[in-house]
């Protein structure tokens, strides 16, 4: 287990008992390490996968807790690995794949794992607010794509 993760997995247990026995078993994988980013997916087959994605920098702080509803984990950790709105740039990106089947608990678990760790640590992560709006999205790309 990596040291950066020990808050989040106790969370994600918290949550995962809240759920219903026969959901899928959560699980916090490593992703992406921001210095090594070539070939993604082969690196990490679960980016292929729905998610959550966790920043942590270079301290192993987390920085950001994002989602990927109805598209692959890898489309969001690309724009992800090389932007500076964190106050520095992203070291490490690990990831919560999901079984499409159980995609609709993503917004739920980003939103949970935001107002916990902001709760617990007084850590003003990034997108605490823009939650929100990515749920909003997710929304809207669901409707978009059952109409179609």
């Amino acid at each position: 287990m990596q040291a950066r993760w020990t808050q989040v997995i106790r969370l994600l247990q918290d949550f995962q008992a809240l759920l219903a026995p026969e959901v899928m078993q959560l699980k916090l994988e490593r992703g992406v390490d921001c210095l090594s980013t070539d070939r993604l997916t082969q690196k990490c087959p679960a980016l292929k996968r729905e998610g959550v994605y966790l920043i942590f920098d270079e301290n192993e702080k987390l920085v950001y807790i994002g989602s990927a509803a109805n598209q692959p984990l890898v489309k969001r950790v690309r724009n992800q690995i090389f932007t500076t709105r964190f106050g520095t740039q992203p070291r490490w990106i690990d990831i919560i794949p999901f079984d499409s089947r159980w995609s609709f608990f993503i917004p739920a678990l980003e939103l949970y794992l935001i107002r916990k760790v902001v709760k617990e640590s007084g850590s003003a992560l990034v997108n605490k607010i823009g939650t929100f709006a990515g749920l909003i999205e997710w929304l809207i790309e669901s409707e978009e794509q059952g109409s179609g």
